[in-house]
């Protein structure tokens, strides 16, 4: 038999879950935590689901000012804050996180107004 054979699938580094590293003389197992996951002009919240789905994260805050999206994301994350405005946040008082996640913001909305239709001067 070859080398590794009957011992199941080849250990490459992507297949491992915790890195080794050397700390006084010995190695230690470093844990690695689920990260903490923020999330600016968050629309409904279907990146954040994504990105809480394969990183195994939890989200921490958002920032949405769109009743309708903030009711959504109130729903799938109760207790979780959402900052508002991103343009009114003190952002040395939130707290840090792994993962920012960011979604389009609606240009026309926020600078051109609720009636502008598209025509304003950053939509084209």
């Amino acid at each position: 038999m070859g080398r590794g054979a009957g011992r199941g699938p080849a250990r490459t580094p992507t297949h491992r879950s915790r890195r080794r590293r050397r700390r006084g003389g010995r190695c230690a197992i470093e844990q690695h935590l689920a990260p903490r996951i923020g999330s600016v002009c968050t629309g409904y919240g279907g990146l954040d689901m994504a990105v809480e789905l394969v990183l195994g994260g939890q989200l921490t805050w958002y920032a949405e000012t769109d009743r309708h999206a903030s009711t959504v994301c109130a729903h799938h994350w109760p207790g979780v804050p959402n900052l508002g405005d991103i343009r009114t946040v003190d952002w040395t008082r939130v707290e840090p996180v792994d993962v920012l996640t960011a979604g389009f913001p609606c240009l026309n909305d926020t600078l051109g107004g609720p009636s502008s239709g598209g025509a304003d001067a950053v939509a084209g």
